[in-house]
């Protein structure tokens, strides 16, 4: 008794096949893209635009007017290319949750307008890409 009939063989050997090539595209695309990270899957919302469109070069993936009171300042480091506790420097944040804390938390917080702390925000991030691109030019 036959298992697989000589006619089907043939196109079956083809659907292995191609279901070999799309689990390796699969694979290599989750891999060097970086959806898959210690075991879970990353939501797509929260991965920088940089990921998907490519950053200028030497620059940032967003212009700093974009900055809004919703993103994190762990997000805005990333985004922006700065050291880690930028911001903890620069602002003297001594919040426990930092950097996993939104501008607009940490200005209720502070009970400070949102608007203002911003403005801060932006204005560090400017002073040091205007400092790190005069560093490099020279």
């Amino acid at each position: 008794m036959r298992l697989i009939n000589k006619k089907h063989l043939l196109p079956l050997i083809i659907l292995v096949a191609m279901l070999g090539l799309l689990a390796y595209v699969l694979f290599t695309l989750i891999r060097d893209v970086g959806f898959y990270t210690r075991g879970k899957f990353l939501n797509l919302m929260h991965r920088p635009r940089e990921l998907f469109v490519g950053a200028p070069p030497g620059g940032a993936a967003m212009p700093v007017e974009a900055v809004a009171p919703w993103m994190t300042f762990d997000y805005l480091e990333k985004i922006f290319h700065l050291p880690q506790n930028f911001f903890k420097d620069k602002l003297a944040i001594a919040d426990p949750r930092y950097p996993h804390l939104s501008i607009q938390r940490y200005a209720s917080r502070k009970q400070i307008p949102t608007t203002d702390l911003l403005m801060e925000v932006r204005s560090a991030i400017r002073q040091t890409t205007v400092s790190s691109t005069t560093s490099t030019t020279r």
